[in-house]
């Protein structure tokens, strides 16, 4: 994590590094809201229902993306970085 002087590695590392600090709740819930992301932006949904449903995920998750967005910048004032 750049901001604890740390080189980025692999993805699941800094998910877990990431809950481990406090940042982010669950790994998990990253990955299946990155999941949730792809799908939207690629997928061409021939039905309304499946389309729905993706979104209403989608709302969901949003109160937890912008807590989440919270805490990195606290992390980032905590570490003297502009944000």
């Amino acid at each position: 994590m750049l901001l604890q002087g740390e080189f980025p590695g692999p993805m699941l590392d800094t998910l877990n590094r990431a809950e481990r600090l406090g940042i982010l709740e669950d790994a998990l819930d990253w990955l299946a809201w990155r999941k949730l992301r792809n799908r939207l932006v690629h997928e061409y949904f021939q039905e309304m229902e499946p389309f729905a449903q993706a979104l209403g995920q989608a709302m969901q998750a949003a109160p937890r993306l912008v807590s989440l967005v919270g805490a990195i910048r606290l992390q980032a004032k905590k570490a003297g970085v502009p944000v």
